[in-house]
């Protein structure tokens, strides 16, 4: 460890550079980059208690690189292609991993962070225009309600060249309806705090697919594996995503169960996620193992399900999570933001939903039309708070 200015028993930064080659070497001969922490960040918490995820600097080093790979070897017009990180826009918390890694690329990058503590339409898009922000990233809640603000035309907004949507899956329509209405490019990604850097990319340098995460970046490998034997599946196959690379994380600080759960014996992280890869190497993510939900048996996806909710006229957000029934083991139930204005009928949903799905699949559970859906400080929707809220309310009954 060295220090900036003076620190009994520490070698200062100063010192350290005037330093020839050989005279540091007491200092750093227990030093391993591969498995000394660097930083511990905490994990989201959507289906349990936050967890600290202890990242080494050999971690950190590859999020670095991947980035300046994407930027100066691949070029095109996404948000790692050369010149978009001149100033960056962050409403993101600097102790998450997605925020962490804007800012430090960005600098690297030779660019500028413009912070940004509490998010409005009105101070977004003023932000851009007074600091010529030229990119911003951003979680899909936030994209959603760009996409539907009248106020483009109101600031000059020419300096923006590109937005990305992570921390949460994002829908790749709203995706292109933002690209379209804006003029600006677009890309998501997909990641975890576990795996420090950002595991595919979908847009930008690296290709696009409709409805895709995105390609696998370098410095990754990503298989999908059965749920129930952990056997490697073909393309095209569903199962859990799997990652393995010089990024993943040492560990869970002070939890080796947790750690263990998570980490297999020959260096795969498993995700907990439900997805599949094609033959070019595209990632299709369709949900969290955990939040799926067991109706007689059956698997049903709440993303699924929210993404037909989201077809209805005046629908905002929207979440879906199985609440318990003694018939059927659980049941799908949906709260849902009306739009600002919107008058919406929860029997109406129910029954828009019963027409487009099969019989397993159908809202058994109900409908809520609630004022706000509850999330974490990156925006990213627990479904678990909804679900516990619910049974809290019907013990008391």
């Amino acid at each position: 460890m060295w220090v900036l200015g003076h620190a009994s028993g520490y070698t200062s930064l100063a010192e350290l550079m005037r330093s020839k080659e050989g005279e540091i070497k007491e200092d750093v001969e227990d030093f391993n980059a591969s498995t000394t922490v660097a930083m511990m960040q905490f994990s989201s918490g959507t289906t349990g208690l936050p967890k600290g995820v202890l990242l080494s600097h050999i971690n950190l080093l590859v999020s670095f690189m991947q980035n300046r790979y994407l930027r100066e070897t691949l070029g095109g017009s996404g948000p790692n292609s050369s010149g978009t990180l001149q100033a960056t826009l962050l409403l993101l918390p600097l102790c998450h991993n997605y925020g962490y890694n804007m800012t430090i690329n960005t600098l690297s990058a030779g660019g500028r962070v413009v912070m940004m503590p509490k998010f409005s339409t009105h101070a977004f898009f003023t932000a851009i225009q007074e600091h010529k922000i030229t990119y911003a990233p951003v979680v899909p809640h936030l994209v959603r309600h760009l996409l539907q603000s009248e106020a483009w035309g109101r600031y000059d907004l020419s300096s923006l060249k590109s937005i990305s949507s992570g921390s949460a899956p994002i829908q790749s329509h709203t995706l292109q309806a933002f690209m379209e209405k804006s003029g600006r490019g677009a890309s998501q990604g997909y990641g975890m705090t576990e795996t420090c850097a950002t595991v595919t990319i979908n847009g930008g340098p690296v290709g696009y697919k409709l409805h895709s995460v995105g390609r696998v970046l370098p410095y990754f490998e990503v298989k999908v594996v059965d749920v129930e034997t952990g056997e490697t599946l073909s393309e095209g196959e569903e199962g859990e995503v799997c990652v393995r690379g010089p990024a993943v994380m040492l560990g869970y600080a002070g939890d080796p169960k947790s750690t263990s759960e998570m980490l297999d014996s020959d260096g795969w992280l498993h995700t907990q996620d439900l997805g599949r890869l094609d033959s070019d190497g595209f990632l299709f993510v369709t949900d969290r193992i955990k939040d799926i939900i067991k109706v007689k048996g059956f698997q049903v996806s709440p993303t699924e399900l929210e993404g037909v909710l989201r077809e209805v006229e005046g629908v905002g957000e929207v979440a879906v999570a199985g609440i318990p029934s003694s018939r059927y083991g659980e049941v799908p139930r949906a709260w849902v933001v009306p739009r600002d204005g919107a008058t919406l009928n929860p029997q109406h949903l129910q029954e828009y939903v019963t027409g487009r799905v099969s019989s397993h699949k159908q809202l058994i559970g109900g409908v809520e039309l609630v004022k706000e859906l509850p999330k974490n400080d990156i925006g990213k929707v627990a479904r678990r708070k909804l679900r516990e809220k619910y049974l809290a309310m019907h013990s008391k009954l």
